[in-house]
């Protein structure tokens, strides 16, 4: 393993000089919108053996009663699903008995052990140590609460311990079962301060460890004692609720209680507080001096990981957030990967794996099959590989294996994204890269569980591969390589779109014009606003702003086009101005701005516009970001200096080619005289007596004084300004 290493950080100057032409290649390709990111790439340094994933492991007591009360055909598939249908290496059950006290506790998990052992013979038995029997237990007062702890201040218990421990080993090689592995405790850093003793779970942890653990170890060792030649499990610790727990407590036996962490053979940890933490997972597999490194319990679905909400239904973020600890764990140094139980009798759980319902019949939850997909399809003991990612895919959605000795990678890739994206597999070798003969393909998403979606062979191998993921998928390439390199290079494609102009509502329908060169159709997606696509032709109803883009996708032989995106208007229907009385009334309620001589008034964004003087009039409509405008119009013949005392007596509107003038009271008015501003008369009224008068606008534009008299001898004179 280490010369291989070795050879491989030697190789690194020389491939990425190999690869920097095809990649740099696709970063100039890509225009536009980031959205799809289409130059993404996953680059798999296929001779870059890390640690030997061994394979998956469940526990199995929480719910037994619920498995043993189905028949026996219901039993058998029950077995069948965890344990033949998944590379499940590790069966793991909690302790808190004496085999002589409850020998009903341990014939069921013994049971269950054989059954499983008869799909997988080389499934191995660990046992959580995480309570103790009642003898080994005594009461304290915590804050007015009484609590049963391990009795530290007891002579001899570490002794008792070891016993305690001693009799479980025999009573399950009484019943036909070897314990592998002895995870010592669960959860010390989960409210169990004065569990283990001492009031610091730390101390308590490594008293156990360096006191109790060569106490059994002398048992085991002695034949008068050991008459069964019981063989010492391996020791697993702390088994913390938290990688961050985990990590502290290794510092902690490291500097504090180095005879305890020389007891350790398996660190272990839990993944539900930081369980995304790739820094603190890499941080305790950096300290491990040759110990292996297992995650031994979690679920798919203990919070939203990352944090998609209400985006999709919760089982199927179970699956995402499954995929995303999982890649967490094994890419930073984890080998094995325990889910949490293999069944719940509920519905729908997020900690088992399948359904089994009392005297029913087992059904596996949707992350099941994503379970089974991303720890199951490598083989057991494949290597997790090294692999560099592009910019835009996160270290949680990718993993690769590849068993020793085999041509065959394992990649798992999820997309986190609510939206399909394009994913380039390179693959390097030492020497040279290597080509790609032949990929299966199999999805979990929002329909499908599990399920092959894909299969293509490449007579002439290829240098990189384009894997298409829909959204919120988790997908798994079978990938076949070719160790004489590629003979064929994937095919570039060159998109054509040119920019379109702003269309109004009305047309409600436009064809899209883009090409690429091999004749393929492109994809055209909105990115923003009110608008569908089918095919080339894109319907809008609504006024407003759209951004689209347009690329291939691209898949298998074929690599991604550019993307070019365009933003355009999707106009308002054109306005309509009506020159009501002395006001310009838009034919919009809203969105308005009037011009005048093109200039936009300050403040006029009604639906409708006092004329104040004279000159050419129009509207701007806007909505969604987008505008339309009216004709320009000519302002109407418009009356001024209408005071508050005027507008009681006289009322004045304006229609075509007239001006009606009505008494806005009981008095009629008498004499009506217009004349321009220099004195000459240019209409005349004597001698009326109505409360109504129609008059022709004057011949000419400008301006003009209006002068009414009505019957009590009261004068008003207005300002006329007319344009035709």
């Amino acid at each position: 393993m280490n010369k291989k290493m070795i050879s491989y950080m030697r190789f690194f100057t020389k491939r990425a000089m190999i690869t920097a032409s095809a990649c740099g290649l696709l970063m100039l390709m890509v225009v536009g919108s980031p959205l799809l990111l289409l130059s993404q790439s996953i680059t798999i340094h296929a001779d870059s053996y890390k640690q030997s994933f061994e394979g998956a492991g469940i526990s199995i007591g929480l719910y037994i009663g619920h498995h043993f009360s189905m028949n026996e055909d219901n039993q058998d598939e029950a077995i069948r699903l965890i344990n033949k249908d998944l590379n499940m290496v590790y069966l793991q059950d909690y302790q808190k008995f004496y085999p002589s006290e409850n020998p009903g506790y341990f014939d069921k998990r013994a049971d269950y052990f054989q059954a499983a052992k008869a799909y997988r013979p080389g499934n191995q038995v660990v046992l959580a140590f995480n309570n103790f029997p009642a003898n080994l237990r005594t009461e304290i007062e915590v804050d007015g609460s009484t609590k049963m702890v391990l009795d530290v201040a007891r002579e001899g218990i570490y002794d008792s311990l070891a016993q305690w421990y001693f009799e479980v080993l025999v009573g399950f090689r009484e019943r036909g079962v070897d314990v592998a592995i002895m995870n010592m405790v669960n959860e010390p850093d989960f409210n169990k301060k004065h569990h283990y003793g001492y009031g610091d779970p730390k101390l308590g942890v490594a008293m156990i460890l360096k006191e109790a653990i060569p106490k059994l170890k002398a048992m085991l060792a002695d034949p008068s004692i050991n008459t069964m030649d019981i063989e010492m499990p391996l020791v697993m610790a702390p088994s913390t609720l938290s990688t961050t727990a985990c990590l502290n407590y290794v510092n902690y036996f490291i500097e504090n209680e180095p005879g305890a962490w020389e007891q350790v053979d398996i660190v272990g940890t839990h993944q539900y507080g930081g369980g995304l933490n790739e820094s603190k997972i890499k941080s305790i597999y950096e300290k491990l001096d040759g110990r292996r490194f297992m995650q031994s319990e979690q679920h798919a679905d203990h919070s939203d990981y990352l944090k998609l909400g209400d985006a999709i239904e919760r089982p199927h973020r179970a699956c995402l957030g499954l995929s995303a600890l999982f890649n967490s764990a094994v890419n930073n140094g984890v080998d094995a990967w325990f889910y949490f139980i293999n069944n719940y009798p509920q519905e729908y759980h997020p900690g088992g794996l399948i359904r089994v319902p009392w005297g029913g019949s087992p059904t596996p939850y949707k992350h099941y099959h994503a379970f089974q997909q991303i720890t199951s399809t490598q083989p057991i003991n494949a290597f997790v590989m090294e692999h560099d990612i592009s910019p835009g895919i996160d270290s949680r959605e990718v993993s690769v294996f590849r068993k020793e000795g085999e041509d065959t990678l394992y990649v798992h890739a999820s997309n986190f994204e609510g939206y399909a994206r394009s994913v380039i597999i390179n693959v390097d070798g030492i020497e040279k890269a290597y080509g790609i003969a032949r990929v299966e393909i199999a999805t979990t998403d929002a329909s499908l569980d599990n399920a092959p979606v894909l299969t293509e062979t490449f007579p002439n191998s290829l240098d990189r591969y384009v894997l298409r993921m829909g959204p919120y998928s988790i997908n798994t390439l079978k990938i076949a390589i070719d160790p004489d390199g590629f003979s064929q290079q994937a095919v570039e494609q060159i998109l054509q779109f040119e920019a379109i102009n702003d269309v109004s509502v009305g047309e409600g329908y436009m064809k899209l014009e883009a090409s690429l060169g091999n004749g393929n159709t492109p994809v055209f997606e909105i990115v923003k606003g009110e608008a569908s696509v089918s095919g080339d032709s894109l319907f809008f109803q609504q006024p407003g702003e759209i951004t689209l883009q347009a690329y291939h996708p691209g898949g298998g032989s074929l690599l991604p086009s550019n993307l070019i995106t365009h933003t355009f208007c999707v106009n308002p229907g054109k306005p309509t101005v009506t020159a009501v009385g002395s006001k310009l009334v838009s034919s919009s309620e809203s969105g308005n701005q009037w011009y005048l001589e093109d200039t936009p008034i300050t403040g006029a964004t009604g639906p409708s516009y006092e004329v104040s003087e004279e000159g050419n009039y129009s509207v701007e409509v806007k909505e969604n970001g987008c505008s339309n405008f009216s004709d320009r119009i000519k302002a109407p013949a418009v009356i001024l200096g209408l005071s508050e005392e005027v507008e009681h007596r006289i009322r004045v509107q304006h229609q075509q080619g007239s001006i009606e003038i009505f008494s806005n009271h009981n008095v009629n008015i008498r004499d009506l005289v217009i004349y321009t501003l220099d004195g000459r008369v240019v209409s005349r009224y004597e001698g009326l007596d109505t409360n109504r008068i129609t008059l022709k606008t004057p011949p000419r534009e400008g301006f003009y004084l209006v002068r009414v008299i009505d019957q009590n001898h009261d004068l008003t004179t207005l300002k006329l300004i007319h344009n035709d």
